[in-house]
């Protein structure tokens, strides 16, 4: 059997450019090489709840009656499963500012991004089949997720019907996501309240952006 790669993509923010419209963009790929067997992770965190970083932090449903330290409980779950297990991950990170409103710029740059990562990787991709797990939450990324892989000249296929709630390692690309995220924020317009109260700056930066990186591909 040849050989195939999971990639499960999360995205943080929207295209929108005005009113409430968030001011960063990030998408993250969680890259899983499908020969190596992850039941006896899994296994760790079977009877653990659906993991959602960003409700978890701002205490939101179905995490809103949850005290502080179990949601704190919780995330350090993820966290310690994101640690151990044997996975790759890459996010790429846009300010909408620089953008200047235009949504076609926007698009132009994650396309060539996104096509950059994966020609430049073709030793850690090689002949693999790539299968791309999205729960289609923002069109446009389908789009451009397509068009970049297209260019790339290799092998893949977007898996039907995905819902999050069913993939741990869709869950580990929403963590990876809030926490890069948070790591924008703390070096431009800060973090929330809500957020400073969940996560010190020091631990955020020496801990979990320490142990992201080293997963980085």
């Amino acid at each position: 059997m040849s050989k195939v790669i999971s990639a499960f993509i999360d995205e943080s923010g929207d295209f929108g450019f005005r009113g409430d419209a968030s001011r960063f963009y990030l998408i993250t790929f969680v890259l899983h090489d499908q020969s190596i067997d992850l039941t006896s992770y899994l296994n760790k965190i079977k009877n653990k709840p659906t993991f959602h970083a960003g409700p978890i932090i701002r205490r939101e449903k179905p995490f809103d009656n949850v005290s502080l330290e179990e949601r704190k409980k919780l995330f350090q779950s993820i966290f310690m499963f994101t640690q151990i297990i044997p996975i790759r991950v890459k996010t790429f990170f846009y300010n909408k500012k620089e953008f200047e409103g235009d949504i076609l710029k926007i698009k132009a740059r994650m396309t060539r991004d996104i096509y950059d990562f994966f020609q430049n990787h073709l030793d850690y991709f090689g002949e693999a089949k790539l299968l791309i797990y999205y729960d289609n939450g923002q069109h446009l990324i389908t789009s451009i997720i397509n068009s970049a892989l297209a260019i790339t000249g290799l092998d893949f296929e977007f898996k039907q019907e995905v819902h999050p709630e069913n993939y741990r390692l869709f869950q580990v690309a929403d963590f990876v996501s809030t926490v890069r995220l948070l790591e924008h924020k703390m070096s431009t317009i800060g973090l929330s309240e809500s957020e400073k109260i969940f996560i010190d700056k020091r631990h955020l930066k020496n801990v979990y952006l320490r142990a992201l990186k080293k997963k980085e591909l």
